[in-house]
């Protein structure tokens, strides 16, 4: 254990070593790997920081029944982190409060920015950050708050994925191209990468290299080889590259379809609508997302799981001007947000 003045014993080490290493990716096996640790080193309050954040992020990812008991713990964790190791920096990430932020932007964006004062090296407050800000569409803020999370060691998909759709968003396509070509070399099996390779390709004028990629079996992650059928996103895809009025008319169908089907599709069948001149139909399924109106309705969730950052992205362009898109804005708080905090979204810049 920590008994030993040169710190906790090397078993220890590499087990929190590991579980920083795989934390963002595998949340689940960083908290065995902890747990551990913390077993082994019971006063090893490093290890104690990074298992209460671990048990913070399972909480708020996983099913109820999954997490039974963590609240306990991380309460433990934060203890023997403060005792052990006051001022850590994994433990004041697990106090924040946390995503999902809609409706909380003005609240959490002070929040956010203290912590990376308090803890510049730390990359959670970064990254946590930088998701708000691409939820509020301030890319270009984004992309420098997210380069730093890059540069402090944050090499993960999903940061890269924010990074990626960021640049794209901003206008930054050499960049962005630049970012997933590395991210593609790094973890070629990776789901949202390869799906993030395909959108970028066919929503920047080469459809039919987009189509070429979603339909190559060799290029396809495993993860991705027993999804449902591509079958709808082919004919999306498909309806971009010919423009015909009759591929058009069957992406069409097939995103009604799944849109009536599967809730979460929605919003991504909404700007798919857009991107094939869908305007009124995407704002009616906007509305239903966002405003709980009309036959898209969604299940009242909790508002916190609504995403607002593909609104702002290039394919979205054609919503912008659309005063049913400016009240949707409106009645969800972005427009308030915005007034208040003295910014603007990067839309309203480059339109």
């Amino acid at each position: 254990g920590l008994a030993r003045p040169d710190g906790p014993s090397p078993r220890a080490r590499t087990l929190f070593d590991h579980a920083v290493i795989i934390r963002q990716d595998n949340n689940r096996q960083a908290l065995a790997y902890l747990r551990e640790a913390v077993r082994i080193a019971p006063e090893y309050g490093q290890a104690w920081g990074a298992l209460a954040l671990s048990y913070r992020v399972a909480l708020e990812q996983e099913a109820p029944e999954r997490v039974a008991g963590f609240d306990e713990r991380l309460k433990e964790a934060l203890r023997n982190a403060e005792r052990y190791d006051p001022g850590n920096a994994d433990a004041a990430a697990a106090m924040l409060p946390s995503l999902p932020v809609f409706g909380r932007w003005s609240r959490l964006e002070p929040i956010y920015r203290d912590a990376i004062r308090r803890h510049p090296g730390h990359v959670a407050g970064y990254s946590m950050l930088g998701t708000l800000l691409m939820e509020v569409g301030r890319w270009t803020d984004a992309i420098k708050t997210l380069h730093t999370a890059k540069a402090r060691n944050l090499s993960t998909p999903l940061l890269r994925y924010k990074l990626i759709v960021s640049l794209w968003a901003a206008g930054q396509i050499s960049a962005a191209e630049d970012e997933i070509d590395q991210a593609m070399q790094l973890w070629p099996q990776h789901g949202a990468v390869w799906q993030t390779k395909i959108k970028l390709l066919a929503l920047t004028g080469r459809p039919r290299q987009a189509l070429a990629l979603a339909t190559d079996p060799a290029a396809r992650p495993i993860e991705e080889r027993d999804a449902p059928d591509m079958v709808g996103p082919i004919l999306y895809l498909t309806a971009l590259a010919t423009g015909t009025p009759a591929d058009v008319a069957k992406a069409m169908e097939a995103m009604i379809a799944k849109a009536r089907a599967v809730e979460g599709e929605r919003l991504n069948m909404a700007l798919q609508a857009t991107a094939l001149g869908g305007v009124e139909l995407a704002l009616d399924m906007l509305e239903g997302i966002y405003l709980g109106s009309g036959e898209w309705a969604v299940t009242p969730v909790k508002s916190t799981t609504r995403s607002t950052h593909p609104l702002f992205q290039p394919h979205a362009r054609p919503l912008w001007r659309e005063p049913r898109f400016t009240r949707i804005l409106e009645s969800i708080g972005l427009e308030r947000y915005w007034r208040t905090t003295g910014t603007l979204p990067d839309y309203r810049r480059q339109r």
